[in-house]
């Protein structure tokens, strides 16, 4: 087990000074590190991904890449199962690696609408464009919310939902043509959504400035619904952009802390505030279409979507729990899982917990903790202090130690792991 040193991602949309979960983590890992409360500290990386790698800790302050260490016997670290399964015969992965990426978001404002190509796609996108898609990797994601409070569009919405939009807001039928509206009511499947949604994405600037500002208009901002208060806070943030009408179709999901989505290849997405933990697989493949003044990519978007209709519950992951303080979210990939690790005075037995190994090397992040309680591990002892990261090499059992007895002892921490299912 070591302790690892994690950087930092500055992007616009992330949250202020000690605002953020990130940059307060960052601190506590590292107190040389300088928090500016006028800087916007949006993503912590802990991982291998060569971009925001992490390196390892150690007493006599000299670090070791974890790439590094990881290369120095990739068998015995990561596990001869993972091994076997991502190195061999693989373009993507090399030894060092993890196959995941584990990070902390903190959002102060809407993401992009986006999605993540599938293996197949990936590789194309990478051939004919590799400035914009710089690897042939997937990029399967998930999310944990670890504020009270996370807001994120995730999927379409059923049928029933975007048609009542349609109906209450006539600039929606105007982006989309009534043509295409009318065939959605008629018919109701995917393919006359996808025919929507294509058009609504590639109206020129005019059609979509004249439309937001009609709406704009309508609105009443003394008592807009949630929606109509999501609608202006985006075109407040984003002005023009026709992603500000992407609400209207797709679902406005509300996780509570500890509640989990998993974005799959095609499913269209935004985080739009809070703060979260993320896992992917090692990617940096993203299809972007609105929210955004980076590069768009609207056709190879509308083309790639999964436009499956569900409801918000629908798209969330739910958990396996294994005990008391264990809890499971294992999506449909080989790359990760995450494990909510959320203890309780009441788990201790005379002052020890056991946390189990796994077939896997490991990252774990504590996000809440108390005073008083230490990891062991073969013999190794490390303080337990919120914002702390730590390597768990596979097949490694960890135990929570509380020395003092703290009656009120209590602990949160996710970690990330491969998880061949």
């Amino acid at each position: 087990m070591h302790r690892l040193n994690c950087n930092v991602q500055k992007y616009g949309w992330g949250r202020r000074g000690h605002q953020s979960k990130v940059a307060v983590f960052k601190k506590s890992q590292d107190p040389s590190f300088e928090l500016n409360e006028s800087e916007t500290y949006a993503e912590l990386w802990m991982g291998t991904h060569p971009n925001c790698p992490s390196n390892i800790q150690s007493s006599a302050d000299q670090s070791q890449s974890l790439f590094d260490y990881i290369k120095s016997n990739p068998e015995k670290i990561l596990g001869e199962k993972i091994v076997k399964h991502f190195y061999f015969n693989s373009s993507v992965f090399g030894s060092g690696d993890l196959p995941f990426l584990f990070k902390v978001l903190s959002i102060n404002q809407a993401l992009s609408i986006q999605a993540h190509p599938n293996k197949s796609l990936a590789a194309q996108l990478n051939k004919s464009d590799p400035k914009n898609y710089p690897d042939s990797n997937h990029k399967p994601e998930m999310l944990i919310a670890i504020s009270d409070k996370f807001e994120a569009l995730c999927g379409f919405r059923p049928v029933e939902q975007i048609l009542d939009h349609f109906e209450k807001y006539q600039e929606l039928i105007n982006l989309c043509s009534r043509e295409n509206y009318d065939s959605l009511k008629k018919f109701k499947t995917q393919e006359q959504l996808k025919s929507c949604f294509i058009c609504l994405m590639n109206q020129n600037e005019s059609m979509i400035g004249e439309q937001l500002a009609s709406l704009k208009s309508k609105i009443d901002e003394k008592n807009p619904s949630n929606l109509e208060s999501l609608f202006l806070t985006l075109n407040s943030q984003y002005k023009n952009d026709v992603g500000c009408f992407s609400i209207f179709l797709l679902n406005l999901i509300n996780l509570n802390k500890g509640e989990a989505i998993f974005l799959s290849a095609n499913v269209p997405h935004a985080y739009l505030f809070g703060d979260g933990v993320e896992c992917m697989a090692c990617s940096d493949n993203v299809v972007r279409a609105g929210l955004t003044p980076k590069f768009k990519d609207v056709k190879v978007l509308c083309e790639m979507l999964d436009y499956t209709m569900r409801t918000s519950e629908e798209n969330k992951l739910k958990g396996n729990v294994l005990n008391g303080y264990l809890t499971n979210y294992r999506p449909s990939v080989d790359e990760f899982s995450v494990q909510d690790i959320n203890v309780k005075s009441v788990h201790l037995t005379n002052g020890r917990l056991v946390i189990p190994a796994l077939e896997s090397g490991s990252i774990l992040i504590v996000t809440e903790c108390t005073d008083g309680l230490f990891f062991e591990c073969d013999d190794n002892r490390f303080n337990v202090k919120m914002g702390h990261v730590y390597f768990i090499d596979c097949g490694k059992t960890l135990y929570l130690i509380d020395e003092i007895g703290n009656c009120e002892g209590s602990l949160r921490a996710f970690r990330a792991f491969c998880d061949i299912k």
